[in-house]
């Protein structure tokens, strides 16, 4: 059933499903009742019997007969009409046009006995009046089990029941040397179990079917028995104990064994005993049991215990199915870290997998002012992320699913947070030190705030200002991270929380223990293109008591009168590719070498570089080919290279 609309499916339908249905729809309003006729096709019962004698003459009869009570949900088309002599098995064609209930038969031999049947027959097929007879014998005899005191043995049905529900089966058997037939067993059942036999001893066994009209003659069983114990422990024979299956396919789990006497089979799941359903069957034969999961779902999914047992022993396997679908949400989701721009999530994997590995999960957030997701992330390979570009002071929800091959899951979904800093300030640092001093450099030593407001100190800033003067002048571009610096002034400590309170030291005078490099030398471009070149140099000859932090590189056209820095930041390695060139200008450069006294004088330039791209010499041709040709003329042949 949905909102709009009710189905009913009927699986292999029988002439019992035809009838009558009624629908009843109802809402809170009212109902309505509808009514659907179901007619099931099929071929007709046979005739109602007997068939009657109604007249015997020398050489033909009349016979009748009443319509089938079921006929197969449509009108009959016709009666066949069938005759038989006694003395012979075949049947010969009366009629198969007849459509009334009776018909004379003629051309019939005087003295003869005979016997007719009819078929009822419709679009869809026929069936015939019974005609019973002592049945066929049964079919193939099989020795199923024997031990030093029983023997165990099974037969198949006969081709033909004579036209008569076989009542029952007789077994006889009959000892080596004797010449007299005992009867050991009468029943419905294909097998039976013959006790009390003498151990070493040899039988022999028969069995004939019986129905209404009498007894069919024996089947014999090939070859004599010697009694003798043959049982075996049971055996299971499977190649693999995994089983998988997609949600909403069908499952088959075949489990081969062997054992004498057979054994019987008992299925567990998840430690208990199975239970079938109309989705969930077994089936059990002497050589193997079958499992059959229809429509599987996850609560299918599980540990599943066969245990095959009989009179001499037990043995059992473990069998694993898997239902593969889409996985549950995570699970245990948590709020790791909160800042004013970031905020840090974790979570544990899903309960239930899917039946499979979690390849990755999905993770969304929105402004709580709004009801739009905005995905985060979709390839989140570990069950944490930090999410970062937050806006301060704004409330957020999170949400993350887990993904595998077959879908992603449901949502789990955080409580609303606000993105701001948890923390305090860091105290001031302490017992600030000038601990060596020179004309331009001086050693500023610390040690670390008393209280890093709950979150580690990652860093300082230092400032310093003339005794002179009240401005103070940041020094430090990039958080220094070490407790001492050179420097010609004071600093503060700060977190990523917030500037803490400053320390000033105490005054002191600057002095200047090195100087500046030393130019660099031989600057030459090593290659051009059409808008870029590589140019080289070599170190300065001295460093002026510093090292050397870096290198500056200056460009001019040739008909320019200003040097252009061709890099933003200083340079450490001798090298250096300057890019967005004019194509066809010429170009020279200069290096400059810096170290902590300052810059030095310029290098002397390269010599002028055109932009171009480089020219090769062309390859040599490939091999060459000869080709022939040849003109035929009625005596003579020419060939021409």
């Amino acid at each position: 059933n949905t909102s709009s609309l009710t189905l009913l499916h009927i699986r292999h339908a029988a002439r019992e499903h035809t009838g009558q249905y009624s629908i009843i729809a109802s809402n809170s309003v009212g109902k309505y009742t509808g009514e659907i006729t179901v007619v099931v096709l099929e071929k007709p019962d046979p005739p109602k019997g007997p068939v009657k004698i109604d007249e015997i003459q020398s050489d033909y009869v009349t016979i009748s007969w009443e319509p089938p009570e079921y006929t197969g949900g449509c009108q009959l088309d016709n009666y066949i009409v069938e005759k038989r002599e006694i003395s012979s098995t075949e049947w010969q064609t009366v009629s198969v046009t007849t459509v009334r209930t009776t018909i004379k038969v003629t051309k019939l031999k005087t003295g003869n006995e005979y016997q007719f049947r009819v078929f009822a027959e419709n679009r869809y097929g026929k069936n015939a009046v019974k005609v019973s007879e002592a049945p066929l014998p049964p079919g193939r005899i099989t020795l199923s089990h024997i031990t030093c005191n029983s023997a165990s043995i099974s037969w198949e049905k006969p081709d033909h029941d004579g036209g008569s529900k076989i009542i029952y089966y007789v077994v006889e058997m009959q000892a080596k040397g004797d010449n007299t037939w005992t009867t050991c067993s009468e029943g419905k059942a294909h097998e039976v179990t013959v006790n009390g036999l003498a151990k070493g001893k040899e039988y022999l066994f028969r069995v004939s079917a019986v129905n209404e009209k009498g007894k069919s003659e024996p089947k014999s069983l090939l070859v004599p028995i010697t009694v003798n114990d043959t049982s075996a422990q049971p055996i299971i024979n499977l190649l693999s104990n995994i089983f998988s299956v997609k949600a909403g396919n069908d499952l088959k789990v075949d489990v081969p064994f062997k054992g004498v006497p057979p054994p019987t089979v008992e299925w567990k799941k998840d430690g208990n005993l199975l239970k079938e359903t109309s989705r969930v069957n077994v089936y059990t034969s002497d050589t193997s049991s079958q499992l059959t999961i229809k429509d599987a779902t996850r609560i299918d999914a599980g540990m599943y215990e066969v245990t095959v047992a009989n009179s001499v022993g037990t043995t059992s396997i473990e069998i694993h199915i898997n239902v593969f679908e889409r996985p549950g949400p995570p699970s245990e989701l948590n709020v790791d870290e909160v800042s004013a721009d970031f905020i840090s999530l974790s979570w544990q994997p899903p309960h239930y997998t899917g039946g499979c590995e979690i390849s990755n999960y999905v993770v969304e957030k929105r402004d709580t002012g709004s009801t739009i997701w905005q995905a985060v992330s979709a390839t989140v390979a570990r069950t944490s992320i930090k999410i970062p570009r937050l806006t301060q002071g704004t409330e957020y929800q999170f949400r993350i699913a887990s993904e595998n091959r077959y879908g992603k899951s449901q949502f789990a979904e955080s409580q609303h947070i606000v993105a701001q800093y948890p923390f305090k300030p860091p105290g001031p640092p302490i017992n600030l030190l000038v601990v060596n001093a020179s004309k331009s450099i001086m050693v500023v030593a610390w040690c670390k705030p008393e209280s890093d407001g709950g979150s580690p100190i990652i860093g300082y800033h230092i400032e310093c200002k003339d005794q002179s003067s009240i401005l103070w002048k940041k020094l430090n571009r990039n958080l220094l991270t070490e407790n001492q610096f050179k420097v010609t002034s004071v600093e503060e400590a700060v977190n990523k929380y917030g500037e803490g309170e400053t320390l000033e030291s105490e005054p002191v005078k600057a002095t200047d223990p090195f100087t500046i490099p030393s130019a660099p030398t031989d600057v030459e471009v090593t290659s051009a293109t059409s808008d870029s070149m590589t140019i080289c140099w070599k170190r300065p000859a001295t460093d002026g008591g510093s090292r050397i932090s870096g290198y500056i590189i200056e460009k001019r056209e040739k008909q320019g009168v200003r040097w252009g820095r061709v890099n933003k930041k200083p340079v450490y390695d001798l090298r250096v590719k300057a890019s967005c060139l004019h194509e066809g200008c010429e170009y020279e450069f200069r290096v400059i070498a810096e170290n902590a006294a300052g810059l030095s004088e310029p290098s002397s330039p390269c010599p002028l570089t055109l932009a171009e791209d480089p020219t090769f010499l062309p390859s040599p041709p490939a091999k060459p080919i000869i080709y022939c040709k040849m003109i035929i003329f009625p005596t003579l042949f020419y060939f021409l290279l």
